[in-house]
């Protein structure tokens, strides 16, 4: 397909932005900027998925953290959509642009999950999304969607000449930065990561999961939704003006039990919102009672409610509480993680 003189300008802007200097801690915000000069969309995000562990991350270009909180408790949900469970979304996206309509209809994507914790609050019908990278267990996806029309050839052109760009350029960073904690969504580190904060410039948080907060106060971080003072100089001395570029790679905080707390800063916003990843050692996990030890012993070899009430001879609501509870210990949000956790630990 032959693009405008305009189309081409901006593809154009995409590509040389990608190439001025960053790190990785830069690149999520990069290229969702690099995406929206390309081509207009309502939300641009990038998507950190590992689907053999359940878990689904985001990064957004807009405010939308009360909209992601709730997909975030429905990520099975979400895998189990046309093309997820099996990969071959990922696959597809690989060779180019692709979007959840091309696995299903309009009306089978309103029945997900998807449909229901963030398309439908933020307004968006249509979606265009390709890999920047790719390996067995781990998929990076940057996606553009919108509310007034669907996408078509020659949006999915210019998306599709953008996308050996964004690989070349993540290839690069990777180089430069092996250990930065984005590249490292395995199960071990999965486990030991509480979450996300995500905070203005002045510290106050805009978004964290209750688990996050709760596991913080365990080990005697007082936060009163403000982030601590060394966090802030932290944050502010990594996003400084004169140096905009380089972030430092993570601050080590000593918890009441003198162990170490991890903050690692993802990226910083240009109008002034910051996303942490926040890695808390397991020992802030308050302990399981000696039921919820049995309950997790099959929880983590992946039983149903159902089955493990009758293994135990109990009832289905006893072991609905039981499970409840040790995902709040665990401070994990579905049984998926919580499941990966548990047999991390017994190796």
């Amino acid at each position: 397909m032959n693009l405008s003189s305009s189309e081409l300008t901006r593809l154009n802007e995409a590509i040389l932005s990608l190439y001025t200097p960053f790190g990785l801690s830069e690149l999520p915000d990069r290229f969702l900027r690099a995406t929206r000069l390309a081509m207009a969309g309502d939300l641009t995000h990038i998507s950190l998925t590992s689907p053999a562990n359940g878990t689904v991350d985001a990064m957004l270009d807009q405010p939308a953290h009360a909209a992601l909180a709730a997909l975030s408790a429905h990520r099975e949900d979400l895998l189990a959509m046309p093309g997820f469970s099996d990969g071959s979304f990922y696959l597809r996206a690989d060779g180019g642009p692709v979007s959840y309509l091309d696995f299903m209809d309009h009306k089978r994507l309103e029945s997900t999950a998807l449909w229901e914790f963030l398309c439908r609050p933020l307004g968006i019908a249509w979606d265009l999304s390709v890999n920047f990278h790719r390996t067995d267990s781990l998929f990076f996806t940057i996606s553009t969607s919108r509310g007034g029309s669907q996408y078509g050839d020659t949006e999915r052109t210019m998306l599709a000449l953008l996308q050996p760009h964004l690989r070349q350029r993540f290839a690069l960073a990777v180089m430069a930065e092996p250990d930065h904690p984005l590249l490292h969504m395995d199960s071990s580190s999965i486990a030991e990561a509480a979450g996300h904060i995500v905070c203005d410039a002045d510290g106050h948080i805009l978004f964290a999961p209750d688990a996050t907060l709760e596991s913080l106060q365990r080990a005697g971080i007082q936060h009163g939704n403000k982030l601590p003072d060394e966090w802030l100089r932290w944050i502010n001395g990594g996003s400084a003006k004169t140096d905009p570029v380089r972030v430092p790679p993570s601050l080590s905080v000593r918890t009441k039990g003198g162990e170490q707390l991890s903050l690692h800063h993802l990226h910083a916003r240009a109008e002034g919102e910051h996303h942490l990843l926040v890695e808390l050692p397991a020992s802030v996990s308050r302990p399981l009672s000696r039921r919820e030890e049995d309950v997790a012993h099959w929880l983590a070899q992946g039983k149903t409610n159902r089955e493990i009430a009758g293994i135990l001879e109990v009832s289905p609501s006893t072991v609905k509480h039981h499970v409840a509870s040790i995902l709040d210990k665990l401070m994990v949000e579905n049984r998926t993680t919580a499941a990966v956790r548990l047999r991390s630990r017994r190796h």
